[in-house]
Order: structure tokens, then sequence, then C-alpha cells
């Protein structure tokens, strides 16, 4: 299934004022298993005006994070240890090529 479309739809979420729908699209965002979605949620935990929706993305974030480390056999490994330019996109919310 092509995620492309609700990830935009949800990037268009997470520019709403109201941190309500912001939150909404975090949390949905953190049902997907694309790297899109991580550079996504990252950006927002780094950039949103909301402490609230910057908290709960940070915290997706963490738990993606600590099922990536998982699965690769690095589990108790500092988050912050992850190097993130292997998951920062250069411009979050321009649209990505088809």
């Amino acid at each position: 299934m092509n995620r492309r479309p609700l990830i935009r739809r949800l990037r268009h979420m997470l520019q709403n004022p109201d941190p309500a729908v912001r939150k909404q699209a975090v949390t949905m965002l953190t049902t997907i298993r694309n790297p899109n979605a991580l550079w996504t949620l990252r950006y927002v935990a780094q950039n949103d005006t909301d402490a609230e929706v910057r908290t709960l993305a940070q915290q997706a974030v963490n738990q993606r994070v600590q099922r990536l480390q998982a699965m690769m056999g690095t589990q108790g490994s500092n988050v912050q240890e992850v190097h993130w330019e292997f998951f920062v996109a250069p411009a979050i919310f321009r649209e990505q090529p088809a």
C-alpha cells in the first residue's frame, strides 16, 4: 500500500494552527512504518511551536528508535546516539518525487 498520500495529508495537518489537530497527526504518524513518517516526527519533535506536540512527537521517535535498536541488537544504547543523518530529510515538508 502506498503511504505517500497519507503522509502528505498528515504533513498538511501538522501545519494546522490548532495543536489538537497536530497531535492527532503525530498519533497517526506513529502507526506508519515508513522512513518519511520518522523524518516528519523528528522534525515536529524539534520544531513544533507547542510543547505538548513536541513531547508527543519525541516520545514517538524514541519508541521507534528503541524498536530499531532492538532489531539491530543495540538495546540499551542512548537514543541520542542514533545517527540522525540517516533519518533526517533536508526539507521535511517539501513534496518528495513519486
